[in-house]
């Protein structure tokens, strides 16, 4: 786990959310992606403002809160049956964040590729799908069979209409490109 990753992601989105599991590892949030505190004792409020360098004075601005058990919500054990998921290129900057398009076994979903910087440091990180009870999506990001974070796809409904102007960009250029080469 890559701390100050999280850190700045709490910071810039000024939102902590505080999890526990049934084996009391705390898992935190910046409200869209959840990852576990492994081999850092667990925090409180104040704590964890204190640990993300978060300035006295700036700590008014910041929600921060306990949302109690994460396994209420998401399924993260590490024995569950997954669907793996594939990365679909091309990446595109949205909005100021960089949105990758994956395959799941329902479609196409996107999410944003700096939601895996605090776990970047793991090797053979590989993504798959899972479910909410009501049938949300979402995905973790295993190394081995350990579930390193559970990230939740963005929705694009406001940024919708800017990517299909890039999709339809990118398609003329390559439709150009192979017309080119086709001459």
């Amino acid at each position: 786990m890559i701390l100050k990753n999280l850190a700045a992601m709490c910071r810039k989105q000024r939102v902590i959310i505080m999890y526990h599991d049934r084996s009391d590892m705390q898992w935190i949030s910046e409200g869209h992606a959840i990852y576990p505190m492994v081999g850092i004792p667990e925090v409180d409020k104040e704590q964890v403002m204190f640990l993300f360098d978060i300035p006295e004075k700036k700590r008014a601005e910041c929600l921060v809160s306990d949302y109690g058990s994460i396994e209420d919500c998401f399924d993260i054990s590490d024995g569950a049956m997954d669907n793996e998921v594939k990365l679909m290129p091309p990446a595109m900057m949205i909005g100021g964040n960089l949105i990758t398009p994956i395959e799941t076994s329902q479609g196409i979903a996107f999410f944003n590729s700096e939601y895996l910087k605090p776990v970047s440091d793991k090797e053979d990180l590989n993504l798959y799908e899972r479910y909410t009870r009501n049938g949300q999506l979402y995905i973790v990001a295993k190394s081995g069979m350990i579930v390193q974070a559970v990230i939740l796809p963005v929705k694009l409904e406001e940024n919708g209409k800017k990517l299909m102007e890039r999709l339809t960009a990118i398609i003329g250029m390559l439709e150009a490109q192979t017309q080119e080469e086709e001459e």
